[in-house]
């Protein structure tokens, strides 16, 4: 397959296995990939059909690209027990969703400045990373505290077990997953200049024991910190008025709730159900009461 020179979106599973299919082209002007895109294709891995697709590889990591370009699109590693630092390609532009998944051994990585988009659980389970950074020179990403910032959204995309957001107002939200599956990740504190944490941002860390929520935070979206089955503490600003559904699904039935305001400020909040029975007002410690 060559997708031609102009086309800028690959949508859901627009390319899909093929007994025939032995290349993919991707051309420069991409902008945009679905995270299904590439649909149920086993990239390099033999399948019982007896499907290959061909990537190109440098220093242990797998590309699609083009011609003028071979590593345009970061796949992954061709063993997930890489080394503990991945050289990115200094050519590659995209790293797709799942690159890094389950590289357990995976300490750091630095994305160079040709990098304009990241796919989402790009480090999901990677329990050894504790240091992510962006080449100075990248006009589309930096990296401040061990986490990734979109720069002109500001909008932290990728974090890790050694993250510390950053307070000094360089992020305003958290992207859906950012945090997905993060092992070794056991207290995060969200800063006033945050607010709004989307979709799957911590669900299955399951290391983390303390959230302290600043008080800029206005919504917890749906799933944020479901299954932290070990999450002992998470305590609340008078900021937030909306909590998704399953927000805080499957947390430890210990789990200590603090609410820096009163209890009527927490009756006002929007409590979707199912599952956020944890935050029932009668389990909630006030530690502002009413006059």
């Amino acid at each position: 397959i060559v997708i031609p020179e102009g086309v800028v979106e690959i949508g859901y599973k627009v390319i899909k296995s093929s007994k025939k299919l032995e290349t993919i082209s991707i051309p420069n002007s991409i902008e945009r990939i679905d995270d299904c895109a590439f649909g149920d294709i086993p990239f390099g891995d033999q399948s019982g059909d007896g499907e290959l697709i061909k990537y190109n590889i440098e220093q242990g990591l797998k590309y699609l690209g083009n011609e003028n370009n071979p590593y345009l699109i970061l796949i992954g590693p061709v063993d997930p027990t890489i080394a503990s630092n991945a050289a990115i390609h200094q050519k590659c532009e995209i790293i797709f969703k799942d690159a890094f998944k389950n590289c357990k051994d995976l300490a750091e990585v630095n994305a160079p400045s040709s990098i304009r988009i990241i796919g989402v659980n790009v480090f999901q389970s990677c329990s050894s990373l504790e240091k992510l950074t962006v080449s100075s020179e990248n006009p589309v990403f930096h990296s401040n505290g061990n986490c990734i910032i979109e720069t002109a959204s500001k909008a932290l995309i990728a974090g890790c077990k050694g993250s510390i957001i950053p307070a000094d107002g360089s992020v305003t939200s958290i992207k859906e997953s950012a945090f997905y599956g993060c092992k070794g990740l056991e207290t995060i504190r969200i800063p006033d200049s945050i607010t709004q944490i989307g979709r799957k941002t911590f669900q299955y860390c399951t290391d983390l024991k303390i959230v302290e929520i600043g008080n800029g935070l206005m919504l917890i979206s749906a799933y944020s910190f479901d299954h932290c089955n070990n999450l002992m503490s998470v305590s609340f600003g008078t900021s937030v008025t909306s909590i998704e559904t399953s927000a805080f699904n499957d947390c430890n039935p210990l789990l200590l709730v603090n609410y820096r305001g009163t209890k009527e400020q927490w009756s006002e909040i929007d409590i979707e159900s199912p599952g956020n029975t944890l935050l029932s007002v009668e389990r909630i410690q006030f530690i502002k009461t009413g006059d």
